[in-house]
């Protein structure tokens, strides 16, 4: 199925929207971890009720690239692991 250069457009601004919005909410984030404000969420039903279905792909690339781009940013996997047991231990969590 051929793709409209309008199309990837649409969608290039759809993940570059959601990454905003995600960082954005990263602002918002407790010592904990948990955002108070979380706006990719609204973003993303504004854009499913904007472009329904359409909107479903890049909303997922831009949560995928969000979440890579925050566990590479925040530290290695092995970190945040070590730093969850440290908190389940604590009974801080």
């Amino acid at each position: 199925v051929p793709v409209s250069a309008t199309a990837l457009a649409e969608g290039g601004l759809i993940v570059a929207g959601y990454l905003l919005c995600f960082a954005v909410g990263m602002t918002f984030r407790l010592e904990t971890g948990i955002s108070v404000v979380w706006p990719p969420s609204g973003f993303t039903l504004a854009i499913l009720l904007r472009f329904g279905m359409r909107g479903i792909v890049p909303i997922w690339i831009g949560g995928a690239i969000a979440k890579v781009g925050d566990l590479i940013f925040d530290g290695s996997l092995r970190t945040q692991l070590a730093q969850l047991r440290a908190n389940l231990t604590k009974g801080s969590l």
